[in-house]
């Protein structure tokens, strides 16, 4: 049977934890201090799970209804309530390149080191740098490499383009990036 604002507002506390029950699996725990928490019990992966929504008089019996219709709702679309939703950290190519290079700067040579920068300064970054490391296409790369190239510097093309499948290999765990390359891009 549903709750009634009047039963939550004046439920008092005992010796031990009890519920009070609203239906589909939504309840309100007492606890023998006196405060009173919105759980809902659910079952996921076939698992019985359990999520608070937050403590009354905070969070209302009508937000918690609204909060388990929400739940129930994630459920019949396969999602799981509980789930923290996923932060895609939004990173420009620049950014990831610049800790890639920092990370790898104590294990190299300071001369070589600073020539990667300095690579990476004059031919990628003003090509693409400003642009979200998701967005860059292999359209984008080989127009920079292409340019490169055009000015005769054939090796140092050759290395940008490791350096940039380098980046994208840092970027992956750090959740900065999807794939090893950037996309392809749409053929016309």
């Amino acid at each position: 049977m549903a709750l009634k604002e009047l039963e939550v507002r004046y439920a008092t506390k005992r010796s031990k934890d009890y519920k009070l029950t609203d239906g589909e699996g939504l309840h309100l725990l007492v606890r023998p201090n006196g405060s009173k928490l919105w759980r809902l019990k659910y079952r996921f992966g076939g698992k019985e799970k359990l999520l608070s929504f937050g403590p009354y008089p905070r969070i209302s019996l009508a937000e918690a209804r609204l909060r388990r219709a929400q739940a129930k709702l994630a459920l019949a679309e396969g999602r799981e309530p509980g789930a923290k939703p996923e932060s895609k950290a939004v990173k420009t190519f620049e950014q990831a390149a610049r800790a890639w290079h920092k990370n790898r700067a104590d294990s190299l040579d300071p001369g070589h080191a600073s020539r990667l920068l300095r690579r990476l300064e004059r031919d990628v970054l003003p090509a693409f740098g400003s642009t979200d490391l998701r967005a860059v296409t292999s359209a984008d790369v080989l127009a920079m490499i292409r340019g490169v190239e055009a000015r005769g510097a054939l090796d140092v093309s050759r290395r940008l383009k490791q350096h940039v499948g380098q980046i994208y290999r840092f970027a992956i765990p750090q959740g900065w990036a999807d794939r090893t390359r950037p996309p392809r891009s749409p053929t016309r």
